[in-house]
């Protein structure tokens, strides 16, 4: 029997979706911290002046959202 024709339990199929929260919320929160990594770079390469037409043009944040992540 393989995994396909094998019965599964309702709480075997439970504890698959708890993992796959927890895995969501890792890749999400690693994500987020890398996002908050590059703008930081950015907004330090950038002239004074540029930040928020650059977040703007090349980001969906808005400069609320932006700081949230840095």
């Amino acid at each position: 029997m393989n995994e396909l024709t094998e019965k599964r339990t309702p709480e075997q199929i439970g504890a698959e979706i708890r993992m796959y929260v927890d895995v969501g919320r890792r890749v999400t929160l690693l994500c987020a911290i890398e996002i908050g990594r590059r703008l930081v770079e950015a907004k330090e390469l950038l002239p004074h002046g540029e930040w928020l037409p650059w977040l703007q043009r090349e980001t969906e944040f808005s400069d609320r959202s932006a700081a949230r992540y840095m």
